[in-house]
């Protein structure tokens, strides 16, 4: 008969199948010795007289078979249990797995979320402000309108020619406002001369609109020019006395030697009496030979001496004194002067130049050096920059035009007129002059090759200050993001009068990097940007890697001269001559003065050295 096997349910646990597997094992070896026992019994009890006798199990072998049984059962057992403990472990590992996976998502969408926070109380901060310089400006608007309402009957009672006269001075000042702008103006005017020299006249005080009228003459372009080259003779003095590296102080001297050959011929341009002019260029040929003598030691491998500071001392203090008087001169020159000037008349520009010349005689500066007292060598050294690569398309005047009415549809502008174009090194651009609802002109440049604004300058009056300066910046990063300006932070501030100016640069990864640079101008009166300058930004901007440093801060700190106090410090990259580096900068003090000190990041030399006076 077939015997009926029962298909066994699912155990509820592994400890429930090793033990039926031991039950089992168990009863089959039972089985096993039983049968086996029972037919010893019978072979023994039923001797055969046909068959040979078979062999016979003995109790050893017996309890043999009983132990080897036992052991399969426990080597399964262990099977089974090592199966269950992978299973387990398995399971635990893909739990863990899960949970970890579970909390990063968390955490990744606490982040966003954070992110999301912060950027939404930036913008309600930055529409805050918005609101308040909105309001400021109502109220701004308001008061102009109650003062317009108060002058109403003057202006009424004045005569039509008054009117007429009071109204074309009054158009001549405001297109000439002092500032950046009316540097650019300036250079327009005074041509390829100025523009050759690469140099930027930083005339704050300079009455720009007499420089305007008189711009067509010869003298007065060189007078400006002559004092451009000389603050930069009084710039670099300045930081070679205070350098104390050998590379940096060629670099400067280099420099100097230069503006010295520039100045040179400026001097032989103006109409001066021979005994004045051969002062004067005595100076300036001292100046240039001890400059020369200087790199000669350098070149030598020798350092400079307690002499050589002590010379570089007096130049500079001289030279300051030249360069204070030539300022003035700049400032408070009119038409009548220069023409008095010119014909050999007592006046005050004579009166000036002859205060210059007594200031570099050799008899009144104690630390000025003789010629006897330098070997010159190496004449003939100038400064070379490699020219810009250009781009090999550019956009039509007319795109341009259209591009410069978008950048002002805030400004109420009547009309633009194409004012031809800007040839300088690196950088081509359409020039377009813009009229807005009250007469009052704006100059502005568009790059030819994709049509970004690089400059200009708003010539409207800006006499009272209603905004403070945290408020002209809003102004200023509203401008600068109108225009796609991303991740640009403020590195310079300066006020005058009721005008705001600010110095963005490029910043990354706590690093800035003064190449990506770009100035706004902004009137604290109206609280508009009265002026723009992007035209470093766009020749230097590209996508930026982390720069590498080899040296710390302190190790940077200490390459610096021992008489200076750093008062601040942070990682940087500068533009130099043939490419950027990485520096450090250190806000030093000496004295009653203060400097800009760059360190290479990476070889401890100095890289540039700048007195924070003449950068405002």
């Amino acid at each position: 008969m077939k015997k009926n096997t029962e298909i066994a349910t699912n155990l509820s646990s592994g400890a429930e199948k090793v033990e039926t597997i031991e039950k089992k094992t168990t009863q089959s070896g039972a089985n096993k010795t039983q049968t086996a026992k029972k037919t010893t019994v019978k072979k023994t009890s039923e001797p055969s007289a046909n068959k040979p006798a078979q062999k016979t199990l003995t109790n050893a072998q017996v309890e043999r078979k009983e132990e080897l049984a036992k052991k399969e059962s426990e080597r399964a057992k262990k099977r089974v249990e090592l199966a269950l403990a992978k299973k387990k472990a398995q399971a635990e590992k893909a739990e863990k797995r899960k949970a970890e996976k579970e909390a990063r998502r968390k955490k990744a969408e606490a982040a966003k979320a954070e992110r999301k926070k912060k950027a939404a109380e930036k913008k309600a901060a930055k529409a805050e402000k918005r609101k308040e310089a909105l309001e400021k400006r109502k109220e701004l608007a308001k008061q102009r309108k109650e003062q317009a309402k108060k002058r109403k009957e003057e202006r009424k009672a004045r005569a039509n020619n008054k009117k007429k006269t009071t109204k074309k001075n009054n158009g001549e000042r405001k297109r000439h406002a002092p500032g950046y702008g009316g540097w650019l103006a300036a250079v327009i005017s005074l041509g390829a001369v100025t523009l050759a020299l690469t140099t930027v006249v930083t005339l704050g005080a300079v009455d720009m609109a007499g420089m305007r009228r008189g711009a067509a003459t010869n003298y007065r372009g060189t007078i400006y020019e002559f004092v451009g080259v000389m603050e930069n003779l009084d710039d670099d003095l300045d930081r070679v006395r205070i350098s104390a590296t050998p590379a940096q102080q060629s670099r400067i001297l280099t420099d100097l030697l230069v503006q010295a050959r520039i100045a040179e011929t400026d001097l032989e341009k103006l109409p001066m009496d021979a005994e004045t002019d051969r002062n004067l260029t005595s100076f300036i040929n001292r100046t240039a030979a001890a400059a020369e003598g200087m790199l000669a030691k350098i070149r030598n491998g020798e350092r400079l001496s307690a002499r050589d500071a002590e010379i570089l001392e007096g130049l500079y203090q001289t030279n300051h004194t030249v360069r204070t008087t030539l300022d003035k001169i700049a400032a408070e020159m009119t038409d009548d002067d220069l023409q008095d000037f010119i014909k050999g008349a007592k006046n005050k520009i004579g009166d000036a130049m002859e205060n210059i010349e007594n200031a570099t005689l050799p008899e009144n500066g104690k630390l000025l050096p003789s010629f006897n007292e330098w070997k010159t060598a190496g004449a003939g050294m100038s400064r070379t920059t490699t020219d810009e690569k250009k781009k090999d398309t550019k956009i039509a005047s007319e795109t341009a035009q259209e591009k410069v009415r978008g950048y002002f549809s805030d400004y109420q502008i009547k009309k633009v007129e194409f004012a031809g174009e800007t040839l300088a090194k690196g950088m081509d651009a359409y020039n377009f002059i813009l009229t807005d609802k009250d007469g009052v002109q704006i100059y502005a440049q568009v790059s030819e090759f994709d049509g970004r604004l690089v400059k200009f300058d708003y010539y409207k009056d800006c006499k009272k200050q209603i905004l403070d300066a945290e408020n002209a910046k809003d102004v200023a990063e509203d401008f600068l993001e109108k225009l796609g300006y991303d991740d640009m932070t403020v590195v310079k501030m300066d006020e005058s009068g009721s005008t705001a100016e600010f110095t963005f640069v490029y910043e990354e990864d706590d690093f800035v990097y003064y190449p990506d640079m770009v100035k706004v101008k902004v009137c604290e009166e109206r609280g508009v940007v009265s002026g723009f300058d992007a035209s470093k930004y766009i020749r230097n901007s590209h996508k930026r890697i982390q720069p590498s440093a080899k040296l710390s801060e302190s190790d940077a700190k200490s390459k610096l001269h021992e008489s200076l106090s750093v008062e601040h410090s942070r990682g940087c990259v500068i533009e130099v001559k043939g490419g950027e580096r990485t520096a450090y900068e250190f806000l030093c003090s000496y004295g009653d003065s203060r400097y800009l000190i760059y360190i290479d990041a990476n070889t401890g030399s100095e890289i540039s050295i700048l007195n924070t006076q003449s950068l405002r």
